[in-house]
């Protein structure tokens, strides 16, 4: 009956213990002090720029991934470029 307790308190100080690391890194994940980054250089295959309900509004690709383009709401079919 000895051990049992002491694996049960084990088990709590365990649960304890990661519940209070999770925390600590969750809270450590935000930073208060974000301010707009600067980069001289980014690598990206395709940028898609969207309204906040989510409507494409514009695309920068590379040939490959280019959008076949958009008139009038209804998108255009694919083409050569």
């Amino acid at each position: 009956m000895k051990n049992l307790e002491q694996k049960v308190k084990y088990l709590t100080m365990y649960a304890v213990g990661s519940s209070l690391f999770m925390g600590l890194m969750l809270f450590s994940s935000f930073d208060k002090d974000v301010k707009d980054e600067t980069f001289d250089e980014i690598t990206v295959k395709r940028i898609n720029l969207v309204e906040n309900d989510g409507t494409l509004r514009m695309v920068i690709s590379n040939k490959k991934k280019q959008h076949s383009g958009r008139m009038d709401g209804k998108d255009e079919e694919k083409r050569e470029r």
